[in-house]
């Protein structure tokens, strides 16, 4: 699910006027802005702070924001557009919250609740799994309680659980099963994450001689899908590890890091983390903690491009992202629309983890509106912050009176977030 919709959140949890007067009030501090006392136009930034991020769909952009003569004006949208972003990226990695409660509800009315509140998406599939489908009856309550604990404590209630590898932006519910046991006390939150150990395993070499014994903790990471990371990051440096007596346990290659780019679909991922094996006096692993790096995408922006038979090299700047289409040409029985997409801040989004790039859209808009995908796609360019795509597609008439669409994340943000385990037993 896009980040917009985190605005669209953001904006119901605080008391506004109505979407015009916001508008208005931002076109009054932005020309404010250019007054030419220093007490005024540092009101109207402040004022313009204060209002968050809801206002960033009716600020102006660089384009937008008066004459290039009015370089400080100018400067000074650049500046509070780029604060209200990272506020957005921010509020982005944290907990979603849930306020509830009800008394004998099924099960299924508390879900959607928590849906309309969080914005987070449940899938029924036990039908598909072949499970019975029940709708129990409940009573839970919650007072802004976090997304993953106000969840496990629901299905803990309802004897359910989650299946978080499904092909879609929403956690699959389960039959909870004979296998598993409740959720409640068994995870780690941290931010929109839930993390949960689900093995340790054991093993000695026994052909290489001396202590080649190792141990391997399975670490299962979920997120709210009303996000998607780029990618996970756990720096092994970042762990530690004490065992029931207090001794701690060593881990192996802690220069390296564990990465993980996130697929297109689920809202999960799995970690192995290499543990030293602790003595045999040890019974369990008492902490272990850690700190996760969340590469986020940021808020979906739109470029639009018009006169696509002339276009040449025209840049459009949004958010810390400049999309450029330099051309728009005729390939055999094609078209092709070659942009370049070069972002201020890519923090390795292009390097391992371009993947999520071929994921936006990028269509053309034909005189009437109707919208025409592309047929296919190839990279052009690639850098450790800039790539180049360039889109087929089948324009019998050509591109005259055309628009080209592409959509992308803009501001991407890197967001540590830690959390810790406790009372692992050992095998």
């Amino acid at each position: 699910m896009e980040l917009a919709l985190i605005a669209l959140l953001l904006v119901s949890q605080v008391a506004v006027t109505d979407a015009g007067d916001l508008k208005t009030d931002v076109q009054r501090l932005t020309r404010q802005l250019g007054a030419a006392e220093l007490s005024k136009r540092t009101e109207a930034e402040e004022k313009l702070m204060a209002l968050g991020p809801k206002i960033l769909e009716v600020l102006p952009t660089l384009a937008e924001s008066g004459p290039a003569s009015d370089a400080q004006k100018r400067d000074t949208i650049a500046r509070i557009r780029k604060r209200l972003e990272r506020q957005l990226a921010e509020h982005a990695a944290e907990a979603s919250v849930v306020t509830l409660k009800v008394t004998d509800k099924p099960v299924s009315e508390v879900l959607a609740e928590i849906t309309k509140q969080t914005g987070n998406q449940f899938s029924d599939l036990r039908k598909r799994m072949g499970q019975e489908v029940t709708d129990p009856k409940i009573t839970v309550n919650f007072d802004k309680t976090p997304f993953w604990p106000a969840l496990d404590k629901t299905l803990d209630e309802a004897e359910l659980g989650v299946y978080a590898f499904a092909a879609s932006d929403a956690l699959g519910i389960v039959a909870r099963g004979d296998k598993h046991g409740k959720r409640v006390g068994h995870a780690a939150y941290a931010g929109p994450l839930r993390l949960e150990a689900t093995r340790l395993s054991a093993t000695r070499d026994l052909a290489g001689g001396g202590d080649n014994s190792t141990l391997r903790l399975a670490l299962e990471i979920v997120w709210e899908p009303r996000i998607r990371p780029i990618s996970l990051s756990q720096p092994l440096a970042d762990l530690k590890a004490t065992d029931n007596r207090g001794q701690v346990i060593g881990i192996p290659g802690a220069e390296g890091e564990l990465e993980r780019a996130i697929d297109a679909a689920g809202a999960a991922t799995e970690f192995q983390i290499p543990l030293a094996n602790p003595p045999r006096a040890s019974q369990s692993i008492a902490s272990l903690s850690g700190k996760l790096r969340a590469l986020l995408p940021g808020k979906l922006e739109t470029f639009e491009f018009s006169d696509l038979d002339k276009a040449k090299k025209v840049e459009q700047h949004k958010a810390g992202v400049t999309v450029t289409l330099d051309e728009v040409r005729n390939n055999n029985d094609a078209w092709e629309a070659r942009i370049r997409v070069h972002f201020d801040k890519a923090d390795k989004a292009l390097e391992s983890f371009r993947g999520w790039v071929f994921n936006n859209e990028a269509y053309i808009l034909d005189s009437a509106g109707k919208r025409i995908e592309h047929s296919g796609l190839e990279t052009t360019r690639q850098t450790e912050d800039e790539l180049g795509v360039a889109y087929l597609f089948d324009l019998p008439q050509g591109p005259t009176g055309m628009k080209f669409v592409y959509k992308t994340p803009a501001l991407l943000d890197s967001i540590p977030l830690e959390y810790e385990l406790k009372n692992l037993p050992l095998p």
